[in-house]
C-alpha cells in the first residue's frame, strides 16, 4: 500500500468520527466559549470541518515553498 492509499485510508475513518462529532453540535450554542480567550464552539467546528480539505491540498502539490 502506498503512502497516498494510507493517507486517504485514515482520512475515511477519521471523517466518519469528525461527522458524528459535528452533528452534535447545537446551532443554538455556536457562539459559546469555554473560556473568553477561546474560540467559539462555531469557530473550533468549522476548524475540524476544514482539516481534510487542507490536507487534501497539500497532498495535491509536488513541492513545498
Amino acid at each position: 500500500m502506498s503512502l497516498a492509499e494510507s493517507l486517504i485510508r485514515e482520512l475515511e475513518r477519521e471523517s466518519k468520527a469528525t461527522r458524528a462529532v459535528l452533528e452534535r453540535v447545537p446551532d443554538d450554542q455556536l457562539s459559546w466559549k469555554p473560556h473568553p480567550k477561546s474560540m467559539s464552539l462555531g469557530c473550533l467546528a468549522f476548524h475540524v470541518a476544514a482539516v481534510p480539505a487542507r490536507v487534501a491540498e497539500v497532498g495535491a502539490v509536488d513541492t513545498f515553498h
